[in-house]
């Protein structure tokens, strides 16, 4: 995780603690406590209570899939973008 992730991390669950619902600010310390302690950490109940709050404040019908998480990542040099000498 990038030190910018980290930052955006910090913040979000800042935003959580202070604007979030009584269940969603017990789950950002969860998160928080765990992640600490192991150095990583399960966000799936907060987003899916985020996801359902933000969606019945929108006034959108209520979705019950799980949230899927979709990372890509790139080795430190990608062979796309990387000049080979001619």
């Amino acid at each position: 995780m990038s030190e910018e992730d980290e930052r955006a991390l910090e913040s979000s669950l800042a935003d959580v603690q202070l604007l979030g619902s009584g269940t969603q600010v017990q789950l950002a310390r969860e998160f928080a406590l765990d992640f600490a302690r192991k150095g990583n950490a399960d966000l799936d109940e907060l987003l899916e209570s985020l996801r359902r709050d933000l969606r019945r404040e929108l006034d959108l019908g209520s979705v019950s899939d799980r949230v899927v998480h979709l990372r890509i990542e790139r080795a430190a040099t990608d062979p796309q973008t990387s000049k080979s000498p001619e």
